[in-house]
């Protein structure tokens, strides 16, 4: 039973990270097309 328990909690430990990673990666990416966006916008004024 407690095997079982810490094998279940382990899983869902790894499930987590995987959609933290996944999630880390999505919001990356857009942070980095809104840098490029905003790069773009603010070179005419530079």
């Amino acid at each position: 039973m407690i095997s079982g328990y810490f094998s279940l909690k382990h899983f869902t430990k790894i499930g987590f990270f995987k959609n933290f990673l996944a999630n880390a990666k999505w919001w990356s990416r857009i942070r980095i097309d809104h840098i490029i966006l905003w790069q773009k916008k603010a070179e005419p004024k530079v």
